[in-house]
């Protein structure tokens, strides 16, 4: 997660985009319950390009979504949610990566 932020960091600073932002939605999606969800893959047309056609595929989730389906199966053999406990902590970091690196950012 802290390399996504470098990168992400690195990325607004050298980029053509005048703002200078980082793109907050590509990070929420990856490492947050906003993105753990399974989605839709959409391409764009062969026939126009303008418009996106649905593909057969999806997105599986994220990493949150890896720590539910490793928790529940380790509940049989656990009893507990331990996983989920450890990963609690998880929401607080992101946002505290997410103000460090927006702080390096000129504005």
């Amino acid at each position: 997660m802290k390399r996504s932020f470098k990168k992400s960091t690195s990325l607004a600073l050298n980029s053509k985009n005048p703002d200078k932002s980082i793109f907050k939605s590509r990070l929420y999606k990856r490492f947050t319950y906003k993105g753990a969800n399974r989605k839709m893959i959409y391409r764009p047309s062969k026939i126009d390009p303008t418009k996106y056609e649905k593909s057969k595929e999806y997105y599986w989730g994220n990493y949150l979504s890896y720590i539910y389906k490793a928790n529940d199966s380790m509940k049989s053999i656990n009893r507990v949610d331990f996983i989920k406990k450890q990963s609690k902590k998880f929401w607080n970091r992101f946002h505290q990566l997410l103000k460090f690196h927006e702080k390096r950012l000129p504005t």
